[in-house]
C-alpha cells in the first residue's frame, strides 16, 4: 500500500513542524507556500554581517520541541540576555528606579504564581478554566500586586500580545510559564539564532518538497481526495494540513458553514517591526517604554531590541492599531530622543504583522476552543497554527507534533 500523500498550506514553523511529524509518520508530504522564502512571521536581515530578527526572536532551553529540532538541524546560538541589563523609560524620558523592596516584592509574587499556576497550561492545547476567560487586567489585579501585573502585562503587550484589559487571561497564562518569567528574571536560558531564525527554518525546508510562491485559487476536499489548482495544475492529495491563517482561508478553500462561524470569530492585532540605523550609545539588550502598554498610546515605541549589541542597528516594536506609518516614523525619532538623546538614521525594513489570533471573552464562553478542535480529521484536514496553542514558534512546533501524533493513526484519508 501506497503511503498517503499530505498538502500542507504554509511553510512557517507550524507546517514544517506538521511536515517533519508526517514524514516520521511514513507519509509523503508537499508543503504549499505562498512567499517565495520558508519562515512564516520568522523574517531575518542581515546588516553588516550581522543577523536581525523582525519576528520571532527567542528560543526558550527548556522547551523540548526546541531542543529536538535543534539537535537535528543545528544551529548557533546566542544568549538573549547581555550582562548588562534592559533598561526602563517612560515617556518623558525618565527612567524609574527600582529598588531592592521592589525586586523582593516582584520576587514573592514570582514564587506565588508558580505556587497557584494551573499546570494544564503547559499542555499542548487550550483546556481551558471558564474563570480564565476573563481580560487579563482582571484576573492579575486580583491576584497579583500592581508591581508584578505591570511587570507581565510588559512582557504580554511590548512582544505584540495585546492589551490586558481586552485579552483573557487563558493566553497570559499560557505564554507566562513560571519557567519563561524565571529565565527572564534571572536571565538565563533564553537563547536567539545567530543567523536568523528565518534562515533555521529555511534549513529545516530543505527536507521537503516545497511549492513556493504557490497561487492557490481552490481547495476542494471530496470523498476521494483533496484536489488543490494552483496557477493552471490541479492536483490530488490524500489528506490536508492547514498550517496558514484560518480566517484567511475563506478565498480558497471550501470552508463548511460550522469551520466559517468559528474561522471568522479569530481576531489579531496590528504589530508592527521596524529595523533601523540609529546614532546614539545603546548598549542595553532592550529599552522599553512603560506608559505605552494601553490601547490609548497605541502607535508608541513599547520596546527597542539592540539585538547585536551597540552595533547601531536596532529593532522597534509597536501596536499599530491602524496608524499610518508616517505617524509612527515620526514617533520612532522621538522614542529614540527620550532615550539617551539618541537620532534615527535610517528605517532599514518594516513590516506591518497580522499578528496574535485570538478570540474574545464571549467565544470562550461559547466554547470556541472545543468547536474547533471538533473538526480535526474532518473532511480529510487537521489544522495547526498558533490559534492552537499560543503565538510563539515552539508552542507551535509543540502543537503540531501533538496533533500529528494523536490523529494520525485515526486520519480517514
Amino acid at each position: 500500500m501506497n503511503p498517503p500523500h499530505i498538502a500542507i498550506i504554509g511553510a512557517g514553523p507550524s507546517g514544517l513542524s506538521a511536515a517533519h511529524a508526517l514524514k516520521k509518520k511514513g507519509a509523503n508530504v508537499t508543503v504549499f507556500e505562498k512567499n517565495a522564502f520558508a519562515g512564516g512571521q520568522c523574517r531575518s536581515y542581515e546588516v553588516d554581517g550581522k543577523w536581525y530578527d523582525m519576528g520571532a526572536i527567542i528560543c526558550i532551553e527548556h522547551n523540548e520541541a526546541y531542543q529536538r529540532f535543534t539537535q537535528q538541524w543545528p544551529q548557533q546560538t546566542q544568549a538573549f540576555f547581555t550582562p548588562r541589563k534592559g533598561a526602563r523609560y517612560t515617556r518623558d524620558g525618565k527612567m524609574p528606579k527600582r529598588g531592592k523592596r521592589w525586586h523582593l516584592r516582584i520576587l514573592l509574587q514570582l514564587i506565588n504564581y508558580s505556587i497557584r499556576y494551573p499546570r494544564q497550561y503547559q499542555q499542548p492545547g487550550f483546556s481551558l478554566r471558564r474563570k480564565d476567560h476573563r481580560p487579563i487586567k482582571q484576573f492579575t489585579r486580583r491576584r497579583q500586586s500592581a508591581e508584578f501585573s505591570d511587570h507581565t502585562d510588559m512582557i504580554m503587550t511590548a512582544y505584540g500580545y495585546g492589551y490586558p484589559d481586552e485579552v483573557s487571561a487563558a493566553y497570559y497564562l499560557k505564554y507566562c510559564e513560571p519557567r519563561i518569567l524565571w529565565g527572564m528574571g534571572r536571565r538565563k536560558g533564553i537563547y536567539t539564532m545567530s543567523n536568523g531564525y528565518q534562515n533555521f527554518w529555511h534549513q529545516v525546508a530543505e527536507d521537503f518538497d516545497i511549492r513556493y510562491s504557490s497561487a492557490i485559487s481552490q481547495i476542494e476536499r471530496q470523498s476521494d481526495g483533496v484536489f488543490i489548482q494552483h496557477g493552471n495544475s490541479k492536483e490530488r492529495f490524500d489528506g490536508l494540513v492547514i498550517a496558514c491563517a484560518l480566517q484567511k482561508t475563506q478565498s480558497f478553500l471550501d470552508t463548511t458553514e460550522t469551520e466559517n462561524a468559528l474561522f471568522s470569530k479569530i481576531q489579531t492585532y496590528d504589530y508592527r517591526t521596524y529595523l533601523c540605523r540609529v546614532r546614539g550609545n545603546y548598549d542595553r539588550p532592550f529599552y522599553h517604554q512603560l506608559d505605552t502598554f494601553s490601547k490609548e498610546n497605541a502607535g508608541h515605541v513599547m520596546m527597542w531590541g539592540a539585538q547585536q549589541g551597540n552595533t547601531g542597528v536596532m529593532v522597534a516594536y509597536v501596536q499599530a492599531d491602524g496608524l499610518s506609518d508616517e505617524i509612527i516614523h515620526q514617533r520612532l525619532q522621538e522614542s529614540l530622543q527620550l532615550m539617551e538623546g539618541g537620532e534615527l538614521v535610517e528605517i532599514l525594513q518594516q513590516h506591518h504583522w497580522d499578528y496574535f489570533p485570538h478570540v474574545k471573552q464571549a467565544e470562550l464562553d461559547d466554547g470556541f476552543y472545543p468547536k474547533l478542535n471538533n473538526l480535526q480529521g474532518q473532511n480529510r484536514t487537521l489544522m495547526v497554527g498558533e490559534i492552537f496553542n499560543f503565538s510563539t514558534v515552539w508552542k507551535c512546533v509543540e502543537w503540531s507534533e501533538h496533533l500529528i501524533e494523536k490523529e494520525y493513526g485515526n486520519w480517514k484519508i
